[in-house]
């Protein structure tokens, strides 16, 4: 048994192998056995966590700009610390105890900030 979530993309994939480069119309969306239901907890999901994203947004800006430069390198631009530290001027030790401590934050805000999810 397909799931919604199946069935809605292998509705759109019958569509474009169809050639349809429009988008389609409900009715031709139900010629092809799909039901707007089908793809409701998909954007259900999307929304919340687009308004996850934004939250959680407001919570790194509210960081000092220095602790949101940090962060930024490290999963952002994927630097080692073992290369970030220097330009930093701080030792690896350092570098990686402060980060952790800045995580430990976000993850004790986060939970409250995003109660209503």
């Amino acid at each position: 048994m397909m799931t919604r979530r199946q069935k809605a993309a292998e509705c759109f994939l019958s569509a474009a192998r169809q050639g349809a480069g429009a988008p389609l119309s409900l009715e031709q969306l139900a010629s092809l056995g799909f039901e707007p239901r089908d793809i409701s907890p998909c954007v259900e999901e999307t929304v919340l966590l687009n308004i996850r994203r934004q939250r959680f947004r407001l919570l790194l800006e509210a960081l000092p700009l220095s602790e949101q430069r940090l962060l930024y390198a490290l999963f952002f631009l994927e630097m080692p610390p073992r290369l970030l530290a220097p330009r930093l001027q701080l030792s690896e030790e350092d570098l990686t105890e402060r980060a952790a401590r800045i995580l430990a934050r976000l993850r004790k805000k986060a939970p409250a900030f995003m109660k209503d999810f």
